[in-house]
């Protein structure tokens, strides 16, 4: 009796589960099934379990996958191909009850069985008062929540799938957003030929952020939402994701970012990473600015290391340096090629 009432306690102090965050652009967690390691997808903008097969024959079956982190839920999934590395994608249907916290600092997401949860619950986790979001039901099961574009009201999706927030091309601004370049990153089987581009502000969740770059999806691609709200606005952060109490809580951004943020301190945002060409958003009044760097620049080189998308797996970016474990330096040499193609190197300080 004595194990079953600590057992009930530990359920109300903390998340039930606890998992590293693998280092994609989209959430993905590193979890073991029947002993074997395995990264799933967390896909807040579809519904059903898809799982990679393991032979041809298998596509367009369904399986009975227990996944440790859905307990006690049995997890029915769909088996089928799609363009990612994770093993299964993960959607609504097995989250709706649950909560989800995101720490992409320390590498960690958090799962808890019951949504609902008490303050202290939420402050536990994110150790800070957040900012308080609404999540709203689109009315075809999906979450949404309210943002702003060049300060023009705007709905998105909720979806930890996408790398990258997006706008539906119907809804994108005439002035204030720069279109850089193509890319096959939308959908889930990547139909879509997004464009990438740069937003001059982008107002969520009581903070109002400058030169974000996003995608442009094909116009009335996206149904009934005018855009998402991807991972990539979790990053450098914590949040908690409680689907029943329809809120979405964001702690603050990081002081010492990572990855894609690293270079943020500096007023440089990084574009996602478009065959070959490390596009960037230079903030205004930044440093990045005041060295004469304009958004839309490409960054060839940092202290004359090459950027690559082989650095991923090392700093989470096409970034040479991981400056989480070196620390960001005042002064950065940085060479970038513009619009024109003229090359010129820069000595950014802070």
């Amino acid at each position: 009796m004595l194990g079953i009432a600590a057992f009930a306690i530990a359920q109300t102090q903390g998340p039930d589960f606890v998992l590293p965050i693998d280092r994609g652009p989209i959430l993905a967690v590193k979890t073991t099934v029947r002993g074997t390691d395995q990264t799933f997808g967390i896909d807040t903008g579809s519904f059903k379990f898809l799982l990679k097969p393991n032979s041809p024959d298998q596509i367009g079956k369904r399986a009975d996958v227990q996944i440790p982190f859905l307990s006690p839920d049995p997890s029915e999934a769909i088996i089928a191909n799609f363009p990612s590395h994770v093993r299964g994608v993960i959607g609504l249907d097995h989250f709706r009850t649950k909560a989800i916290g995101v720490d992409s600092q320390s590498g960690q997401a958090a799962f808890w069985n019951q949504g609902q949860l008490s303050e202290s619950q939420v402050q536990d986790w994110l150790q800070q008062k957040p900012d308080v979001v609404d999540l709203k039901d689109a009315g075809d099961g999906h979450y949404t929540v309210n943002a702003t574009i060049n300060g023009q009201p705007i709905t998105l999706g909720l979806d930890t799938d996408s790398s990258i927030t997006t706008i539906d091309a119907s809804v994108a601004p005439t002035q204030g957003f720069q279109l850089l370049g193509n890319s096959n990153l939308g959908g889930l089987n990547r139909q879509w030929q997004m464009q990438i581009g740069i937003a001059d502000t982008f107002g969520f969740g009581g903070q109002e952020m400058k030169s974000v770059p996003m995608g442009e999806a094909p116009a009335h691609s996206l149904g009934a939402v005018q855009g998402l709200l991807g991972y990539d606005l979790f990053q450098g952060r914590k949040a908690i994701i409680d689907f029943p109490a329809h809120k979405l809580y964001l702690g603050q951004l990081a002081t010492t970012p990572t990855g894609p943020e690293a270079l943020d301190a500096y007023g440089i945002h990084l574009a996602p990473y478009l065959q070959g060409h490390q596009f960037i958003a230079v903030a205004p009044n930044s440093a990045a600015e005041k060295a004469g760097l304009k958004s839309g620049d490409e960054i060839v080189s940092i202290d004359d290391q090459p950027l690559s998308s082989e650095n991923l797996a090392i700093t989470g970016s096409t970034l040479p340096i991981d400056y989480s474990k070196s620390g960001l330096p005042k002064t950065l040499k940085i060479t970038t090629k513009n619009l024109a193609g003229e090359t010129k190197a820069n000595t950014l300080t802070i």
